[in-house]
Protein backbone atom coordinates (compact mmCIF):
# COMPACT_ATOMS: atom_id res chain seq x y z
CA UNK A 1 0.00 0.00 0.00
CA UNK A 2 2.84 2.20 1.04
CA UNK A 3 4.67 1.64 -2.28
CA UNK A 4 1.93 3.01 -4.01
CA UNK A 5 0.72 5.94 -1.87
CA UNK A 6 -2.25 4.42 -0.49
CA UNK A 7 -3.52 5.28 3.12
CA UNK A 8 -3.78 2.45 5.70
CA UNK A 9 -5.95 3.04 8.51
CA UNK A 10 -5.06 0.20 11.57
CA UNK A 11 -7.98 -0.47 13.61
CA UNK A 12 -7.30 -2.43 17.17
CA UNK A 13 -9.90 -5.44 18.28
CA UNK A 14 -12.88 -4.95 19.69
CA UNK A 15 -12.64 -6.25 23.28
CA UNK A 16 -14.23 -9.50 24.35
CA UNK A 17 -14.23 -10.87 27.92
CA UNK A 18 -16.56 -14.45 26.51
CA UNK A 19 -17.69 -15.78 23.61
CA UNK A 20 -21.00 -16.67 23.65
CA UNK A 21 -20.72 -19.27 20.87
CA UNK A 22 -17.45 -21.21 23.22
CA UNK A 23 -18.21 -20.05 26.50
CA UNK A 24 -15.43 -22.08 28.07
CA UNK A 25 -12.38 -19.44 26.23
CA UNK A 26 -11.51 -16.48 27.85
CA UNK A 27 -10.45 -14.22 25.20
CA UNK A 28 -10.04 -10.84 27.27
CA UNK A 29 -6.02 -10.79 27.86
CA UNK A 30 -5.59 -11.72 24.08
CA UNK A 31 -7.81 -9.54 22.51
CA UNK A 32 -5.77 -6.74 24.61
CA UNK A 33 -2.43 -8.60 24.04
CA UNK A 34 -3.19 -7.96 19.89
CA UNK A 35 -4.71 -4.23 20.53
CA UNK A 36 -1.43 -3.51 22.30
CA UNK A 37 0.60 -5.22 19.55
CA UNK A 38 -1.67 -3.30 16.63
CA UNK A 39 -1.03 -0.09 18.28
CA UNK A 40 2.70 -0.55 18.51
CA UNK A 41 2.58 -1.77 14.95
CA UNK A 42 0.78 1.48 13.58
CA UNK A 43 3.38 3.65 15.42
CA UNK A 44 6.44 1.74 14.02
CA UNK A 45 5.17 1.79 10.89
CA UNK A 46 3.68 5.72 10.60
CA UNK A 47 0.19 3.81 10.32
CA UNK A 48 -3.58 5.87 10.95
CA UNK A 49 -5.07 4.13 13.99
CA UNK A 50 -8.65 3.84 14.69
CA UNK A 51 -8.20 2.82 18.33
CA UNK A 52 -11.75 1.42 19.49
CA UNK A 53 -10.86 -0.85 22.54
CA UNK A 54 -9.90 1.79 25.28
CA UNK A 55 -13.91 3.32 24.79
CA UNK A 56 -15.59 0.19 24.27
CA UNK A 57 -13.29 -2.16 27.19
CA UNK A 58 -14.43 -2.66 30.55
CA UNK A 59 -10.97 -2.74 32.67
CA UNK A 60 -10.88 -6.63 32.53
CA UNK A 61 -10.70 -6.65 28.65
CA UNK A 62 -14.44 -7.30 28.04
CA UNK A 63 -16.75 -5.35 26.14
CA UNK A 64 -18.68 -3.22 28.26
CA UNK A 65 -22.17 -4.76 28.83
CA UNK A 66 -24.17 -1.41 27.55
CA UNK A 67 -22.24 -1.65 24.82
CA UNK A 68 -23.04 -5.21 22.79
CA UNK A 69 -25.73 -7.52 23.43
CA UNK A 70 -23.10 -10.43 23.21
CA UNK A 71 -20.18 -8.91 24.89
CA UNK A 72 -18.40 -9.07 20.80
CA UNK A 73 -20.69 -6.96 18.47
CA UNK A 74 -21.56 -3.43 19.40
CA UNK A 75 -24.70 -1.88 19.59
CA UNK A 76 -26.26 1.11 18.73
CA UNK A 77 -24.24 2.59 21.58
CA UNK A 78 -21.00 0.68 20.54
CA UNK A 79 -21.28 2.58 17.19
CA UNK A 80 -21.80 5.76 18.50
CA UNK A 81 -18.53 5.77 20.34
CA UNK A 82 -16.86 4.45 17.43
CA UNK A 83 -17.98 7.02 15.16
CA UNK A 84 -15.73 9.73 15.71
CA UNK A 85 -12.61 7.66 15.87
CA UNK A 86 -13.44 6.41 12.78
CA UNK A 87 -14.08 9.93 11.50
CA UNK A 88 -10.83 11.09 12.90
CA UNK A 89 -9.09 8.61 11.62
CA UNK A 90 -10.02 8.89 8.08
CA UNK A 91 -9.30 12.76 8.47
CA UNK A 92 -6.18 12.19 9.31
CA UNK A 93 -5.29 9.82 6.40
CA UNK A 94 -6.90 12.40 4.21
CA UNK A 95 -4.37 14.84 5.22
CA UNK A 96 -1.62 12.56 4.76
Amino acid sequence: AKAHGVQVILATPLPAGKFTWSPKLTPGPQVAQYADWVRRYAAEQDLVLADYYPVLATPNGAMKPELGPDGVHPNKAGYALMKPITQAAIAEALKR
